[in-house]
């Protein structure tokens, strides 16, 4: 008995499992080489000035399988399902890294484009701001989404990290749909050019877990 308890015992820690499916995922011209993506990995993109990191985290799951002793197949199953509330409205997540200092950020001239219809963010909050390697700064986060009318974010010092959630009153686009972010009148570094257009496409994710 002893024997088949402890089989029992090394088979499932010798389980997992692997999930698959496709994520929007942004870039700037030219499109790089992308073929494959972990889930969760942060995106950075190089603009004039600043890096930026752009997520819809609007993931769909297309497939899962589960594997013994991590050879082994036990289970299949090929379905398509988001993995967000289906009745939530778009939100992005934009964190901006300034590479000079004294930039600024006015969420309400953002635009974000699906399938060629234009959407104002509906709400912002300013999630943290930290610098690389030390603890967030103490109040330097919005409790509340606030409106975006009128506000105008300071970006004050080089390779901070600031970081936002913009809310959109339209359902959160699949990563099939026609998606496109204009930041070149919302974040302003000062002696650079502005942002160029965001795109975005849909690419395949994995996952493995144990």
């Amino acid at each position: 008995m002893s024997r088949l308890l402890l089989l029992f015992c090394v088979l499932l820690a010798g389980c997992a499992g692997y999930r698959y499916g496709e994520v929007s995922h942004a870039y700037v011209e030219p499109a790089p080489a992308v073929a494959t993506v972990v889930r969760g990995r942060q995106n950075w993109l190089e603009v004039p000035g600043a890096r930026v990191r752009v997520e819809l985290s609007n993931e769909v799951q297309h497939s899962e399988h589960q594997v013994m002793l991590f050879i082994v197949p036990v289970m299949y199953d090929p379905i398509d399902k988001p993995l967000y509330q289906a009745g939530q409205g778009a939100r992005l997540l934009l964190e901006i890294s300034p590479l000079a200092g004294a930039a600024s950020f006015r969420p309400e001239q953002v635009a974000l484009s699906i399938d060629g219809h234009e959407h104002r963010p509906a709400g912002v909050q300013q999630q943290v701001v930290f610098d690389p390697g030390r603890y967030p700064l103490e109040g330097a986060r919005d409790a509340e989404e606030r409106a975006p009318g009128g506000l105008d974010y300071a970006l004050q010092r080089a390779e901070r990290h600031y970081q936002f959630w913009l809310r959109f009153d339209a359902p959160m686009p699949a990563p099939s749909q026609d998606i496109r972010l204009d930041l070149s009148r919302a974040l302003r570094v000062p002696g650079q050019p502005p942002v160029p257009l965001i795109r975005f496409r849909p690419v395949p994710w994995k996952q493995g877990y144990t």
